[in-house]
């Protein structure tokens, strides 16, 4: 079981300082599975853009840097708690009864 984290969209200033096209903020998504249960979560983090020391070209970023990014602005912590939190409901959507059946009544 393994907790895939993904790019779900990239929120962009057109300009900043000597800049363009700077990524301000990130919206993510965590999804937790046992390959039959799927759970999932979402979330956005702002990005610092007024420290920046390095810059890399909008077309030039790759998913794992800004995946860098995003686990950087929320923290150990926080991505700690939000896969504890997909464990939990892992665990709680396999005790639902899935199946309902309505039998003949015994005496029928």
């Amino acid at each position: 079981m393994d907790f895939i984290w993904d790019i779900k969209a990239i929120n962009t200033l057109p300009e900043h300082n000597q800049y363009k096209n700077v990524v301000y903020s990130v919206a993510w998504g965590v999804s937790f599975t046992d390959g039959e249960h799927l759970v999932s979560d979402e979330g956005a983090v702002l990005v610092d853009i007024d420290n920046i020391d390095f810059f890399t070209d909008y077309e030039k970023l790759t998913k794992t840097q800004v995946l860098s990014w995003v686990m950087n602005e929320l923290g150990q912590a926080e991505k700690q708690k939000v896969e504890s939190k997909l464990q939990i409901l892992l665990a709680d959507q396999k005790q639902v009864i899935k199946v309902v059946i309505s039998p003949e009544l015994p005496w029928a």
